[in-house]
């Protein structure tokens, strides 16, 4: 595709969710991820979050079915062999890469009450406020043990 006729459909793509649009890697796969749907994301720390600020829809991809497969790693040229001349360092922070896919979860980890009691939530593109919730003990009670693989994003929020 040409770049004008990139420009053209980028400017007239109604807004969508890439959530929705992501076909998640099946659990355990091995080889490359080339190809397969995802977003990299390099630059200055301050570009790469400002990008990630704009896609905050994926974390939805975190929940009972999938998981966000994310690497997010400083950048030097050492892991190519090569010297990194473009490599943005205006800013404070050496420059990084950043990788986000979705893949299959690992269903034999545990879930937490608090998980199991909105099944609702399990699907791609399910709210994500749904499992906005505090650590340790939710305001209804329910104990969030620090083992549940939802664990990490049962963060402090409204009910």
């Amino acid at each position: 595709m040409k770049k004008a006729d990139a420009l053209k459909r980028w400017k007239d793509l109604p807004d969508s969710d890439p959530l929705g649009k992501m076909t998640p890697i099946p659990y355990k796969a091995r080889g490359s991820r080339y190809g397969a749907c995802g977003i990299r994301i390099d630059g200055n720390p301050a570009f790469i979050d400002a990008v990630l600020s704009k896609l905050k829809t994926l974390l939805d991809g975190e929940n009972h079915y999938t998981r966000l497969e994310l690497a997010r790693n400083v950048v030097d040229g050492s892991g190519i062999g090569k010297a990194l001349p473009n490599a943005d360092t205006s800013t404070d922070g050496a420059p990084e890469c950043c990788y986000v896919r979705l893949t299959f979860e690992d269903r034999t980890r545990p879930l937490c009450p608090l998980c199991l009691t909105s099944p609702s939530t399990a699907l791609p593109g399910g709210s994500r406020n749904r499992f906005n919730r505090p650590s340790g003990i939710t305001s209804n009670g329910i104990e969030v043990p620090p083992e549940c693989r939802l664990h990490s994003i049962h963060t402090e929020g409204s009910p």
